[in-house]
């Protein structure tokens, strides 16, 4: 059974903007910067069978995306490399520990 252990609203992430780095052939003309763009993201923790998935949906752009994780921590790590969301700031929806509700 699918539940949203944490989530959070309204993050705000620049995407685009990274210059070329992949292989050219020679003369090849260097492809200009991905075009930059700010997304506001909502993004939940939901565990599943066996793991983790942050899960993530833009609120003003068509960007939305997901990641599976073994663990809860591992989901909270990556969430704060890629979106810089300390631990602090998810608003806890359910307790791991016994999977009551919070709210």
């Amino acid at each position: 059974m699918d539940r949203v252990l944490r989530e959070v609203k309204g993050v705000s992430v620049a995407f685009g903007g990274q210059h070329h780095s992949a292989w050219l052939p020679e003369g090849a003309t260097i492809p200009p910067p991905m075009p930059s763009r700010t997304a506001i993201l909502d993004i939940q923790i939901i565990q599943q069978d066996g793991g983790f998935m942050t899960v993530w949906e833009s609120q003003n752009t068509q960007d939305s995306s997901d990641g599976w994780y073994l663990t809860l921590e591992d989901a909270l790590q990556a969430a704060e490399r890629l979106f810089g969301i300390p631990s602090g700031a998810w608003v806890v929806i359910a307790d791991l520990a016994n999977l009551s509700l919070v709210k």
